[in-house]
């Protein structure tokens, strides 16, 4: 009953459809490969829009402040798979998969021997009856220096192994670094831009009123209509109305 009401009702100000700024939503969230809220990111959206939409005192200026701090809280939770060392060093994880190892018996008493082989099974062939780490140390450090120095401590050698290969592994990176301040107004400006690409709420009565002879289209929406890539000059205001404590 209450939608049907709403039906019959004037639209208050500018509304865009909820689920353009979902679809939006999930739009940005699947280009950046962000882990970023999607409810989150759907209210702030929704609160810039309304206010480029609604307060009369808007602003190129501020509207972009807020969207580049969206922007940022996006690509702050973006992640993608980074190969590279993993690639990189496909020998040496073959060597280790591959190669039969052992441990002595005194560097296995000094450590929980069953544990750390059941941790790194599938990468660190450890054996009974393999080779001695130790004696194929020379082999390994002077193959990998950057990973193994040629005289460690005996007892260090398996956990040097084992670090190896960890750093070596398929990571989860942002692929947009430290600095992301480009792409962060990049992603700000295309926000900006969709906003006057999505379709607006209009009830019953809006179309009604609309499609009267003697009703022309709204100034708001004239305007809309007509300010894409447009920046409005009055640069003074806060921008508290846009934020809402949401970002």
């Amino acid at each position: 009953m209450e939608t049907l009401r709403g039906e019959f009702q004037l639209t208050k100000g500018h509304k865009v459809k909820p689920a353009s700024i979902g679809k939006l939503a999930d739009t940005i969230l699947k280009e950046t490969s962000s882990s970023y809220d999607k409810g989150t990111l759907v209210k702030n959206l929704d609160a810039l829009f309304s206010y480029i939409a609604n307060d009369p005192d808007a602003n190129f200026d501020e509207a972009m402040d807020v969207s580049v701090e969206i922007a940022n809280s996006v690509l702050r939770e973006s992640s993608a798979l980074d190969s590279t060392l993993y690639e990189k060093y496909r020998d040496m994880r073959e060597y280790f998969r591959k190669t039969a190892i052992s441990l002595d018996e005194d560097i296995r008493a000094g450590m929980d021997y069953e544990r750390f082989r059941k941790e790194h099974f599938g990468g660190f062939r450890l054996m009974n009856d393999g080779t001695s780490l130790d004696s194929l140390w020379p082999e390994i450090s002077g193959r990998w220096p950057e990973f193994f120095s040629p005289t460690p401590p005996i007892q260090d050698q398996p956990q040097a192994v084992a670090d190896a290969l960890r750093t070596v592994k398929l990571s989860y990176v942002n692929p947009y670094g430290m600095d992301a301040t480009e792409a962060a107004y990049d992603l700000a400006m295309r926000v900006y831009e969709e906003y006057f690409n999505l379709p607006e709420i209009h009830t019953f009565a809006d179309k009604k009123r609309l499609s009267s002879p003697s009703s022309g289209p709204s100034t708001k929406t004239a305007s809309r209509r007509s300010g894409k890539g447009t920046r409005p000059r009055n640069r003074h205001l806060s921008r508290s109305s846009a934020k809402n404590g949401r970002i």
